[in-house]
């Protein structure tokens, strides 16, 4: 009995031990895997790749996060694409002509996709010049870019809100200002010397090239964008089409209960100096020491200019809509608040917006489309070389006096910096500004005079006025230079 309850005893220990050794292990791989789930497991990573189909490369394929559709890019002429994403992230890949592909990155630096054709979309409605057609029916090079995809991004402009989101369509913006409008080519530059911009079409009127006076209404307005990028565009409007035309198409009510909509967009704006960086006082005078002999008295200040010259900017942009009505007749009200601040200090960008759509069946035949919209823009310009003093100032002149007023370096003889100027001190007195009311009414009349021929009047009366200041105090660098301009206004436009 003694041996027999040894064993036992002894078998009773071993099953221990190895459940002992069992938790251990488990707990060492759950260590491991948290782990290898650390901080930066979802840390931003740049996925390169190339997108084929059966045929080889598909260049002007659209590449965006899905989280934020704001995020994009599209592949070029070889099919090769790279985006910065988060490492797990969705990219939706799309393409005119191929199905809809989603792909998660799960970390992975290198994705290679190859598309597949799709014909379903054949019967879809696109707004063409003067008419609608079937997606099938055309022959032309078309893109269409529903509302839907245009959510996600906190602009002002509808052409920045289409980045990535075309094929063949390059947007571009050449600096962080938010009063300045981004550029727009299709299918590369047409021309030397000629615009390049595209003509912009808004509910059947035709507004002239992107960019130009009137072309103005809220993004937060619009169902639909179609780009035509072909000679079809010319041959619809002229030689003024040769760029590509945009079609922008405003939302209108639809029939049954009154829908009252609320939309708010907050977005952040930070600046960059990218790799490059700019020296404290200590590590100017350390290399100054290389190969002259500064004075140790410098290091008395330590000025970031930098720091100075910018800001975080905030984007706010909030929209109150009510739509609705009957068979007969629909309405769509809405109202928008858009403010946007540049990293540079005094630089912002203000616009209100009022649009009322009325669309009524009058008869069998004919239909009445009444459309007002009115916008107010008041934009701050930057009114020193604030930017410019930000990279070129030297750390070891003072920005403010003792009594906190900014420094005047013409009248202060320790003043290091070769330009002599404090954009602190102009700032407090110049000033550089625009305001802008532009206030428009479409009347558009369609009778339907048999099956397949339909009579139109597309009417537009257009009330614009233009205020703008730039002032250069006689008591800043700026005043007292032989170019300086002291006007007040600069100029005053108004037209019909």
């Amino acid at each position: 009995m003694k041996i027999k309850s040894l064993l036992i005893f002894g078998a009773v220990g071993l099953l221990w031990l190895n459940e002992s050794k069992a938790f251990a292990d488990l707990n060492h791989h759950t260590n491991l895997n948290h782990e290898a789930m650390g901080p930066n497991h979802f840390a931003d990573i740049t996925v390169k790749g190339k997108i084929t189909d059966k045929s080889g490369p598909v260049p002007g394929a659209t590449i965006t996060l899905k989280s934020n559709p704001g995020i994009g890019t599209s592949t070029d002429g070889s099919g090769n694409f790279a985006i910065t994403v988060p490492a797990d992230g969705i990219l939706i890949i799309k393409s005119v002509g191929y199905k809809t592909q989603e792909i998660p990155v799960q970390g992975k630096t290198t994705i290679n996709i190859s598309l597949e054709e799709e014909n379903n979309n054949l019967s879809d409605v696109v707004v063409v010049g003067y008419s609608s057609k079937k997606q099938g029916e055309l022959s032309s090079s078309v893109s269409v870019i529903s509302a839907e995809k245009l959510k996600g991004v906190a602009s002002n402009d509808v052409i920045s809100m289409i980045q990535g989101k075309a094929p063949g369509v390059v947007v571009s913006s050449g600096s962080g200002d938010p009063t300045s409008a981004p550029k727009m080519t299709i299918r590369g530059i047409g021309s030397i010397n000629g615009g390049t911009a595209p003509l912009l079409v808004v509910d059947g009127n035709i507004l002239g090239a992107y960019g130009t006076e009137g072309a103005t209404y809220s993004p937060n307005d619009v169902e639909s964008v179609t780009i035509l990028k072909d000679a079809a565009a010319t041959g619809l409007y002229g030689s003024r089409a040769g760029s590509g035309v945009i079609i922008v198409t405003t939302k209108t009510g639809k029939a049954g209960e009154a829908k009252i909509e609320f939309s708010s967009t907050v977005g952040f704006n930070s600046p960059s100096t990218g790799h490059f960086k700019l020296m404290n006082s200590q590590q100017l005078y350390d290399y100054q020491k290389t190969f002259s002999n500064p004075d140790p008295s410098v290091l008395k200040n330590d000025t970031n200019w930098w720091d100075l010259a910018t800001q975080n900017g905030m984007t706010q942009n909030y929209t109150l809509s009510a739509s609705g009505g009957t068979e007969k007749t629909r309405y769509y009200i809405a109202g928008n608040f858009y403010r946007e601040q540049g990293t540079v200090i005094n630089n912002d960008k203000n616009a209100y917006n009022l649009r009322a759509n009325l669309n009524s069946q009058l008869t069998k035949k004919l239909k009445l489309s009444l459309l007002l919209n009115g916008v107010f823009t008041r934009n701050n310009y930057a009114n020193s070389n604030s930017l410019g003093d930000g990279y070129l100032n030297l750390p070891f002149d003072p920005a403010y006096n003792a009594d906190g007023t900014p420094v005047d370096p013409r009248i202060t003889p320790t003043w290091k910096g070769r330009d002599v100027e404090n954009f602190l001190h102009s700032t407090q007195y110049n000033l550089s500004y625009q305001r802008s009311l532009n206030l428009s009414a479409d009347v558009n009349l369609d009778y339907n005079i048999v099956k397949n021929l339909t009579f139109s009047s597309y009417n537009r009366t257009t009330f614009y006025n233009t205020f703008a200041v730039d002032y250069y105090d006689k008591r800043t660098k700026e005043g007292v230079q032989p170019t300086a301009h002291f006007i007040t206004p600069q100029h005053i436009k108004t037209g019909y």
